[in-house]
Formats: structure tokens, sequence, C-alpha cells
């Protein structure tokens, strides 16, 4: 399924997932304005064909402090792509990964616990066997 063939009703279930991923499905319903199982069944359908690719908790552990974030602009020495992108879903800093166009390949967000874990993310990058060039940008 590709983002053309998403419908209106579609892509507002999808805005109101993206905002509250735990939303009921009654509730769901009511914003797009359509019956429980019918918005049940295209969520089950946008999730079956890969769209919608889980749902996720943002955690504050008690006691640990806001981690720190930012946005890594980088440039990729290896092609194909597709290598680098996996190795860089596997890292555990790495919360989203898109891949982009313009100088750079890609654009990652990074949470560390502080400015130095993400200081050690980018270095981690750029003597992988990748040889990824780093941008950091702080998200304040």
């Amino acid at each position: 399924m590709s983002v053309d063939t998403l419908d209106r009703i579609d892509r507002r279930i999808l805005a109101e997932l993206a905002a509250n991923a735990r939303v009921s499905m009654t509730e769901l319903g009511e914003r797009v304005h359509l019956s429980r199982t019918a918005v049940l069944a295209r969520v089950r359908r946008l999730e079956e064909v890969g769209v919608i690719r889980g749902y996720h908790a943002e955690v504050a552990w008690p006691g640990e402090a806001t981690p720190a974030r930012a946005l890594l602009l980088l440039r990729f020495a290896a092609r194909p792509c597709a290598p680098v992108l996996a190795y860089l879903r596997a890292q555990p800093e790495i919360r989203q990964v898109w891949s982009v166009s313009g100088p750079h390949d890609a654009v990652v967000e990074a949470a560390a616990r502080d400015a130095s874990g993400l200081s050690a993310l980018a270095d981690r990058l750029s003597i992988s066997e990748f040889r990824i060039a780093v941008e950091t940008r702080m998200v304040l």
C-alpha cells in the first residue's frame, strides 16, 4: 500500500493514532465519523499491510533525568543504503530513521542519558564499517 492509496479517512486515522496511540477504537471512530467496527477494520488493514508498524511507549523511568535528544544528519560512504539503514535501526539510542533527499542520506532521531551518550553514538557510527559522516543537532 502506498501513501497515494490511503484515503482521507485512513489519513485521519493515522494522524489520530500518531497523536495518541492509546485512543480507544470507540473514541477514534467518533473522531473520524465511523463506527467502532469500521474503524477497527481499517486499523487492522493498515497494520496488516505495514502502514502501522507498531505502537510504542515513551518511558521516563523514575529517578532518571530527561534524556538528551538530537537529530543526526548522516551521509553514507557505503552503498547500497539498505544495510546502513538496518544498522541504524538496530542502535538502541536511535528512535526514528528517515531516508532523505539532498546532501544527506538520512536523518535520525536519537536519545541518550546525556550529551556524552549522544556523542558516543556519533563516534560509534563514524567508526562503523559503514563510515557514516555525522552532523549533530541537539533538540532544545
